[in-house]
C-alpha cells in the first residue's frame, strides 16, 4: 500500500519489570539521518524506531537465558569426563563483603552461599548464561539498521540467522518512500 503501520510487541512481562524503555532522536549534522525510537539504559542504539525510510522493531523469541549442570565436586575439582579438573576459585569485594565464588572452565558457576567457608565435597547445582557466539559482530550489525535505506539493505545487513538467536525483527518501508 506504500503506507504501512507497525506494530510492535517485544513482550516484555510488565508485572515483574518497570518500563526501562526510553524515547531518543538522533539527527546527523548534515540531515541524512534522522532516527526516532526507543531504548534501554546500558545500550547504545536505538532497538526499536525509524529514520525516514525505514521501521523496525522486534519481538522477543523468549530466548534460552542460562543452564543448568549438576557438577561432582572433590577437593575443589570437578569431574568432566571422569577426569577431576580444577576449579577457579575467584573473590569479589562489595563494600566490606567478601565473595568468593567457584567456577569450571565452561563457566559454570557453583551454587552456593557465600559465608560457609571452603567448599566441601559433594554435588551441586552450577549455572551458566547462555552466550550467544560472535554477540559483538550480531550487536555491530543491529546497530547499522538506522542506516539501512530499503527493506532488503536492512535484511542484507542483518539477516534473520544472525538476529534469530535473539528475536524476530520486523521490517517495512515507511510512508515517506
Amino acid at each position: 500500500s506504500g503506507m504501512p503501520i507497525m506494530g510492535s510487541d517485544p513482550h516484555l512481562d510488565v508485572v515483574k519489570q518497570p518500563n526501562t524503555f526510553y524515547e531518543s532522536q538522533y539527527k546527523s549534522h548534515d540531515g541524512k539521518v534522522n532516527l526516532f525510537g526507543v531504548s534501554v539504559p546500558g545500550i547504545p542504539m536505538v532497538l526499536m524506531g525509524r529514520t525516514e525510510p525505514l521501521l523496525f522493531s522486534f519481538t522477543y523469541g523468549m530466548m534460552d537465558m542460562g543452564d543448568f549442570f549438576v557438577e561432582n565436586i572433590v577437593n575443589k575439582t570437578y569431574e568432566r569426563d571422569g577426569i577431576f579438573l580444577p576449579l577457579e576459585e575467584r573473590h569479589v569485594n562489595i563494600g566490606r563483603a567478601s565473595l568468593k565464588f567457584y567456577e569450571t572452565a565452561e563457566g559454570h558457576v557453583i551454587d552456593r552461599s557465600s559465608d560457609e567457608g571452603d567448599l566441601a565435597d559433594g554435588r551441586y547445582l552450577a549455572s551458566r548464561l547462555s552466550q550467544p557466539t560472535d554477540a559483538e559482530d550480531k550487536c555491530f550489525r543491529l546497530s547499522l539498521l538506522p542506516f539501512a535505506k530499503t527493506v532488503k539493505e536492512a535484511q542484507d545487513l542483518v539477516p534473520q540467522s544472525y538476529i534469530g538467536e535473539f528475536f524476530s525483527l520486523s521490517l517495512s518501508l515507511s510512508l515517506s518512500l
